[in-house]
């Protein structure tokens, strides 16, 4: 049985991979610009790091890791968490499902990514760093594109394959292999007018913490960007 959580709690649904959880969970500290314990948002964490792999899913490679996001978020909505943070870019893909079956709202990353590339009116064009199943996919193109911003086609498939040998690295623990893989990939971004560089894996997150920029590109990041959508969301519902 579920014992139910207190009101005003983020539902975190992780495993996705663990690192990539963690790091989302200390971006949330760091962010929340709280001076004691108690300012701190109310989370609970429920991370799985036997979903199936949500890029092979998508590219027909695997099975699909719906059903084990579902009982994720069934888990946190049952809890009574008041809203639920996915850090993991490519699992957003089944966002719709998972919330036509939830009643607890749940974040969208790329909705929180479009927020904050409004606030960024110079950016016209960015590249986006991601799983091949978060690139192919499309789930950030309708968000980028009602920004008014346009997505680059300087990722060649040698870059998407560099990238992903990267979020292996990554997952596999080698975080500053990964970002100079990223970096090698990335070289040729200012010939392509790459205004910015969106992170959008939260693996890659992890791998380029404390990394503002690529070849003098600025870098803005998703799990930072749903950090602070989660952030906002639990003041307002405190205040509601």
């Amino acid at each position: 049985m579920i014992r139910e959580v207190p009101e005003s709690t983020l539902g975190v649904l992780g495993g996705m991979g663990p690192d990539a959880t963690n790091d989302f969970l200390g971006r949330l500290a760091a962010l929340t610009g709280a001076s004691r314990d108690q300012e701190h948002v109310r989370t609970l964490v429920y991370s799985d790091p036997t979903t199936p792999d949500r890029s092979d899913a998508i590219l027909g490679d695997g099975p699909s890791p719906l059903p084990w996001l579902e009982r994720g978020v069934s888990f946190l909505s049952d809890a009574g968490c008041s809203v639920i943070a996915i850090p993991c870019n490519t699992a957003h893909y089944w966002h719709a499902e998972l919330q036509a079956t939830s009643p607890t709202p749940i974040l969208h990353i790329a909705h929180s990514v479009a927020e904050e590339l409004s606030a960024r009116p110079s950016w016209r064009n960015v590249a986006l760093l991601g799983t091949a199943g978060t690139i192919r996919s499309g789930i950030y193109f309708d968000y980028i594109d009602a920004a008014g911003v346009s997505i680059s086609r300087a990722q060649s498939s040698h870059a998407e394959a560099a990238v992903m040998n990267a979020i292996r690295v990554a997952k596999a623990g080698r975080m500053n292999e990964a970002k100079e893989i990223v970096a090698k990939e990335t070289e040729n971004y200012p010939a392509s007018n790459v205004d910015g560089i969106i992170v959008a894996c939260t693996d890659l997150s992890t791998a380029l913490a404390g990394v503002s920029e690529l070849h003098g590109i600025p870098l803005l990041d998703a799990s930072s960007c749903l950090a602070r959508a989660a952030i906002s969301a639990m003041r307002s519902d405190q205040t509601d």
